[in-house]
């Protein structure tokens, strides 16, 4: 294929001296998501593996924006791509080793997955504390006027210094965590929606949703918020939000006001990727929110 011949000529601009392709292997994003335009692969040289990501239109800066990210991210807790150059419409990682926590899931199920999901909450709570801000008065005002600004539902009755600030992931969900069972490890991939003063709470949240509807595929979005969020003692979804709360020594009950919020910057998210949001299931847990909050 020509585009794939192309995308390696413009790789091995960057190799080393004495580097060479041995293998390579590529797929195509589903037209259905974001990026339908793009192209992954995977090679293989001598002296290591690397992971390819191009954008065919060439009009998005989401690959600047994770490869500067990258950068910044060194953390014991999570194996990160490490970034190797930027190319011409994309750039090249190293590859991360594991497979996503997601097919795990699907697998095994919930409950035997079930101790590696809480281990990852461990991680996750050690990531985010290893990079919370000091919450000045500045990036505290900073982040309300940006909430009001995007029409984001401010979270009543909590004082903006309750809310751990910093880094966070922004796409955190068992989708992008894998797991090594050789060496134990996790590793965290897609950096692209990335922030230095993003509300770390929300990377909590939105495992811990996603892994609910890894796990029901076949319920309703109005069922799916009550499993995840009701039955407090026999919830596996709410116990693994206490064990980040925990290890991080916030109140439970903060974390949870903050769910219409973390609806609202996901509508917006998927707006920004020119995604349908209309029948979208953050539309459906912000009302399943008021309404059990009425009971």
């Amino acid at each position: 294929m020509v585009i794939i011949s192309q995308i390696l000529d413009e790789v091995r601009s960057i190799f080393f001296k004495d580097e060479r392709i041995v293998a390579s292997d590529h797929f195509f994003s589903s037209g259905k998501r974001k990026h339908g335009s793009r192209v992954y692969i995977i090679i293989h040289t001598n002296k290591r593996d690397l992971f390819v990501k191009y954008d065919q239109n060439g009009k998005s800066d989401a690959f600047n924006k994770e490869y500067n990210s990258l950068k910044k991210i060194n953390s014991s807790d999570f194996s990160s791509p490490q970034p190797i150059g930027l190319i011409n419409k994309g750039m090249v990682i190293s590859v991360v080793n594991g497979i996503p926590l997601e097919s795990l899931i699907c697998r095994d199920g919930l409950d035997k997955s079930i101790r590696v999901l809480n281990k990852t909450m461990v991680l996750m709570a050690s990531f985010h504390q290893k990079y919370v801000s000091q919450q000045s008065k500045s990036i505290n005002q900073k982040l309300y006027d940006e909430m009001v600004k995007n029409k984001i539902s401010l979270p009543k009755k909590i004082p903006m210094d309750e809310i751990n600030l910093g880094f966070i992931h922004g796409d955190f969900d068992p989708f992008n965590t894998f797991f090594d069972s050789n060496s134990l490890k996790f590793g965290l991939i897609d950096w692209e929606d990335f922030s230095e003063f993003g509300i770390q709470e929300l990377d909590a949240l939105h495992f811990v949703i996603i892994t609910g509807i890894i796990a029901n595929q076949s319920i309703s979005h109005q069922k799916l918020y009550e499993v995840v969020f009701s039955n407090y003692e026999s919830n596996p979804y709410l116990k693994l939000l206490q064990i980040y709360c925990r290890e991080r020594q916030s109140p439970m009950e903060t974390t949870l006001k903050l769910i219409p919020a973390y609806c609202d910057i996901q509508n917006d998210r998927l707006k920004k990727a020119k995604r349908d949001t209309s029948d979208f299931l953050y539309n459906e847990f912000k009302k399943r929110y008021y309404e059990f909050r009425a009971i």
